[in-house]
């Protein structure tokens, strides 16, 4: 990889400000293109949603020195207790694009079954603070509890293990799947015609956090629709027009949020006392 794209990647990657300033331009002015000024006149709802985000994401940035997401992915657990794994020479002989294209796939590949088993085992509390927002926009997409991103970086300490995919190619297809993760959250009607089956789409991701019941545990992906299709979990029957959220989301308030997973696993087992 050229020296330029290698330094533009870490930049990037150690710039919060870069992190949000980018997306922030980028797709202002693709709502502004698809809706005029009334993509700027943000509701009191939505500005208390974002405010609430906003404070998500401040908390999990002081709370990540304390659990896996500070692990330095470059020490392998399968380098240690010598599991199977692809040969690193792999990487280093296919050219510098595609080994990154490979490493998008590869990383939506992970992304897709971690979503997926949060949305279907008691993992959802901690995925439920996600789907807790009323109103979508790009921010929405950082909206995520804590231990989300620890079982997320996990997953990614799993593909790199297996995988030996280098740091560098990991690095690019991360900014990759970072800007379309806040692509899909945005409150933009487009289904990418002839390609909603390939490439996820905000009206596609959209159905995912809809309330209809029809849609739920459908759209998994964050990039490549592809996968649901080839999971049977793929769902876009037109124009996303209803409500979305959960109806038994977390209460809007900021401890409710991060107590989210704890509750959730305290009516599970309430529950299960009832049954008894």
């Amino acid at each position: 990889m050229p020296d330029a794209v290698l330094s533009a990647i870490e930049v990037f990657q150690g710039s919060n400000a870069l992190r949000l300033a980018v997306p922030f331009v980028l797709f202002t002015t693709l709502a502004v293109v698809a809706r005029g000024r009334a993509a700027l006149r943000l509701s009191d709802e939505t500005l208390r949603s974002v405010t609430l985000t906003f404070m998500i994401l401040l908390t999990n940035g002081l709370l990540a020195a304390f659990l896996v997401l500070d692990i330095d992915l470059t020490v392998s657990p399968w380098s240690k207790v010598g599991l199977p794994h692809v040969d690193t020479a792999l990487w280093a002989a296919l050219p510098w694009p595609l080994a990154v294209v490979a490493a998008v796939v590869l990383l939506d590949f992970a992304d897709y079954w971690t979503h997926r088993v949060m949305h279907n085992t008691p993992l959802w509390g901690v995925h439920a603070v996600h789907h807790s927002d009323r109103n979508l926009t790009w921010l929405t997409s950082s909206r995520v509890h804590v231990f989300e991103t620890t079982i997320v970086r996990l997953g990614y300490l799993v593909l790199i293990g297996w995988t030996g995919l280098p740091l560098w190619a990991l690095g690019g297809a991360n900014i990759v799947a970072y800007l379309h993760n806040r692509y899909v959250h945005c409150h933009l009607g487009w289904n990418h015609g002839p390609l909603a089956k390939v490439i996820a789409s905000p009206n596609w991701h959209r159905w995912h956090h809809s309330v209809d019941p029809e849609a739920y545990n459908k759209n998994y992906a964050n990039l490549f629709s592809g996968f649901d299709v080839l999971f049977g979990t793929y769902y876009n029957p037109g124009l996303c027009d209803t409500e979305v959220g959960l109806h038994e989301a977390p209460n809007p308030g900021f401890l409710d949020q991060m107590l989210s997973p704890f509750t959730h696993v305290a009516s599970q087992l309430q529950a299960m006392r009832a049954r008894q």
